[in-house]
């Protein structure tokens, strides 16, 4: 009986060692922007400065306000604030409600001084855009959706029963066992398989996926994943039933081989909003690396077209 105990003790601790070896996560590195406090959280947002109507960046589902590096370089000049959703990245007090994630940004802007802007957002940021839209069409001069997470987009059962068990892994007490025995090991297995997936092969995605992995395999981003995944079809479905309400300008950006957001959902969201235009690229789901002349090109559209009556509108001074 000793000598069995000898062994399930001495395999638990191979176990632990395993998983903390494998498990051992790139440094998360130092934060690239500032933080503001909002409801208790601190709300991380990469600024840079410029005039006129501001730009809102607003990323998916996972990631963070680093995702639009490459559409950042293509609008110098232009006052850019991409946000990471609360829970993501180095934004603090995750997991929050969706709605929550909305006031919390539409708070934020308010302390920056922004009382409108061009709101840009990509997969899961576009839907967050497009209820920004609805709950406060005052703030948002107009939207570029980039492969929106809209038009029928949903998560299916299985994502939903695979997010439950891992928000249950996920509670106080219960993180910290699975954590040193095979929870370490398994976030970063699963980070490298999702940015394989999100980011094809090239030296142009190697940044993206050190992020993914660096920043986004970690507990705060988990929790906030799941979160969002869990509510994903409830936010859907209220979209839809308000959508009509949108009265700002939309271009949407859409790939031609994105299997992650169907095309067709963006024809989908096209026929629904009034005021918008759809661009179909060729590509998959990470347009903002691949096509950010794109998509800074429909934001420069918009500031155009907004002229001298924007601005002023949340200049830096």
């Amino acid at each position: 009986m000793t000598s069995a105990l000898y062994i399930v003790a001495g395999l638990v601790l191979a176990l632990v060692v395993v998983n903390l070896v494998a498990g051992r996560l790139p440094r998360k590195g130092p934060r690239p922007g500032k933080s503001i406090g909002v409801a208790g959280r601190e709300l991380h947002y990469i600024e840079r400065p410029g005039d006129g109507i501001p730009v809102v960046l607003i990323h998916g589902m996972p990631g963070t306000a680093l995702d639009f590096t490459h559409v950042l370089d293509e609008l110098p000049g232009t006052r850019c604030l991409a946000f990471d959703r609360p829970g993501y990245g180095w934004s603090t007090g995750g997991p929050v409600p969706f709605r929550e994630q909305v006031e919390a940004v539409h708070a934020a802007l308010g302390e920056l001084g922004v009382a409108r802007a061009v709101f840009v957002g990509h997969s899961y940021g576009g839907t967050f855009c497009l209820s920004m839209a609805i709950d406060h069409p005052e703030s948002v001069a107009a939207l570029v959706l980039v492969a929106p997470a809209a038009g029928g987009s949903r998560v299916s059962e299985a994502t939903e029963r695979q997010s439950r068990l891992i928000r249950r892994l996920q509670r106080p007490g219960v993180r910290q066992v699975a954590d040193l025995l095979f929870l370490r090991a398994a976030r970063r297995i699963a980070a490298q398989a999702g940015a394989s997936r999100t980011y094809p092969p090239g030296e142009r995605h190697d940044a993206a996926r050190r992020r993914a992995v660096a920043v986004l395999a970690r507990h705060e981003s988990i929790g906030a994943l799941m979160s969002d995944r869990l509510e994903f079809n409830a936010v859907a479905r209220g979209m839809r039933d308000s959508i009509d309400s949108i009265a700002a300008p939309a271009i949407i950006i859409h790939g031609d081989n994105d299997r992650t957001v169907p095309l067709r959902n963006g024809r989908r969201l096209h026929e629904a909003l009034d005021e918008s235009e759809l661009h179909e690229v060729e590509g998959g789901h990470t347009l903002l690396d691949t096509h950010p002349d794109s998509v800074a090109a429909a934001v420069r559209r918009f500031l155009g077209e907004a002229g001298s009556g924007a601005r002023g509108e949340g200049e830096t001074g």
